[in-house]
């Protein structure tokens, strides 16, 4: 795992700084380019079990589409990114509500909940 950069060695040793680096870099063993709002996303889907992609937008600020293209890169199967196709992270699924047809809830795989749990892990030493 990298070491935090900064010419500040006071900043560096900031365990706050410190976790929230050790958090950003479990993501990026999973998705080597993650942009930031597809993180708030996977943390909105650990805080919300099976929580709409119309409640992710509003909480995030973007429009379902965004939400559910952004959300793309977590589900399983086959997907196409940038022009590429390419295996999802399998982190989540997406299902239709059943009260609500309208509705896609999104949950998260076994594999979504190990990463979860080892990112509650990395904040919570």
């Amino acid at each position: 795992m990298k070491k935090p950069l900064s010419k500040n060695p006071k900043l560096a040793e900031t365990k706050s700084l410190n976790k929230a680096w050790v958090f950003m870099e479990e993501f990026r063993k999973v998705f080597p380019d993650i942009k930031l709002h597809s993180v708030s996303m996977f943390i909105h889907i650990c805080q919300n079990p099976d929580t709409t992609i119309a409640e992710i937008a509003r909480r995030i600020g973007v429009s379902e589409a965004s939400a559910s293209r952004n959300m793309n890169v977590f589900r399983s199967g086959k997907i196409h990114l940038r022009g590429v196709d390419r295996d999802g992270f399998g982190l989540i699924d997406i299902a239709e509500d059943f009260h609500d047809r309208r509705q896609k809830k999104v949950v998260l795989t076994h594999k979504g909940e190990a990463v979860r749990d080892s990112i509650i892990n990395i904040l919570s030493s």
